[in-house]
């Protein structure tokens, strides 16, 4: 997951698309991107997204990343030449040839119309969550995903959540070179309306318990920051609450290392790699495994929005929400809706997969 945050030309950044560049050839797309789901009530059962409309969505998502690599290089490292401009003008034109925009948020949308510069500090780290978004989609289209030297036959591989994908293979395995509007229909052109071929439901389940079961460690972790502030004026039933909080961790992380979604409990807690901040250690990359509770808030928070942002692409490809959130955080919508966490943390959850009775 590690990755210089850049912008992914195909292997560096790319000059302005030249004069003779086959913009014409992406036009009329628009008339394809429209969504194939209808709204959908509290009556109306999900509609599965089909794996033109993941894919579709996928590559907005591939085109505002690129833009977040244009800010990042100008925010993180210093760069501010020629090459940005040119770059940031090409995604652009290509944006609006392509008709990609209609599958963005509004976010998303002022992001790529915005010039170099404008994008607040906050958002450009919570927009790097979206890659987990990015790489679950791609995942999901399974073996619609066309096999590469990246991608295997059948689709990418999932990671553990507390791995991420890694940025390079995930913008690589579209084969759709942002600046460059004509590999958009080519990639779009290979799929189809329906789900054959794409991840089948239990799969997706499991993908999205193991983001559940980790998105339920996160909360937990905020409501054991609650019971650590001093002279916290505290009802009895949160404090019983608290007391019993600690075996339901327990709880959870063995069960969360006998489904293969965790590592040995550490301190009957969630194990999490986190950087020791020291020279790269010989066999461990330079990482240390921490209990959950001792990883701190940074690093605790940072996982809950990748957790978040994978639950995202799998919630709306089972049309579990209805909108893409124009938001990092966790919509009301995806608040209301889980199969292990329901929601906010509980302790026993009845008929769920993750019920731990204390």
């Amino acid at each position: 997951m590690a990755l210089s945050r850049a912008l992914f030309w195909s292997g560096g950044i790319r000059p302005a698309i030249s004069v003779g560049s086959p913009f014409g050839r992406a036009r009329g797309l628009g008339a394809r991107l429209s969504s194939t789901v209808p709204p959908t009530d509290a009556t109306t059962p999900p509609s599965p997204r089909t794996a033109f409309d993941v894919a579709a969505r996928a590559l907005a998502l591939q085109f505002s990343l690129a833009r977040w690599g244009l800010e990042a290089a100008h925010q993180d490292r210093g760069m501010m030449d020629d090459r940005l401009a040119k770059s940031l003008h090409a995604l652009q034109q290509s944006t609006g040839e392509t008709d990609l925009s209609d599958f963005m948020t509004p976010m998303e949308r002022a992001g790529i119309t915005t010039g170099i510069g404008a994008w607040p500090k906050e958002r450009l780290s919570q927009y790097a969550d979206a890659w987990e978004s990015f790489g679950t989609l791609l995942w999901l289209l399974g073996g619609q995903l066309p096999p590469s030297d990246v991608v295997a036959p059948g689709g990418l591989r999932l990671p553990g959540v507390t791995r991420g994908f890694d940025r390079s293979t995930v913008f690589r395995a579209t084969g759709v070179l942002p600046a460059d509007p004509s590999t958009v229909p080519e990639f779009l052109s290979q799929l189809s309306q329906g789900r054959e071929d794409m991840r089948g439901e239990k799969e997706t389940e499991m993908a999205l318990q193991e983001a559940e079961m980790w998105l339920w460690r996160v909360r937990a972790a905020r409501m054991e920051t609650v019971g650590e502030q001093e002279g916290a004026n505290l009802p009895s039933s949160m404090r019983q609450f608290l007391r019993k909080l600690p075996g339901a961790i327990a709880a959870m992380s063995e069960r969360a290392h006998q489904a293969g979604w965790a590592g040995p409990p550490v301190g009957e807690d969630f194990p999490l790699e986190c950087a020791d901040g020291s020279a790269k250690a010989e066999g461990n990359d330079g990482l240390v495994i921490q209990p959950f509770r001792e990883a701190g808030r940074a690093n605790q928070e940072a996982l809950g929005g990748m957790v978040i942002a994978r639950r995202r692409a799998l919630l709306w490809s089972a049309g579990r929400i209805n909108e893409w959130p124009d938001t990092m955080e966790e919509s009301e919508e995806e608040e209301a809706i889980g199969s292990g966490s329901g929601g906010p943390i509980r302790v026993d959850l009845p008929g769920s997969p993750w019920s731990v009775n204390v």
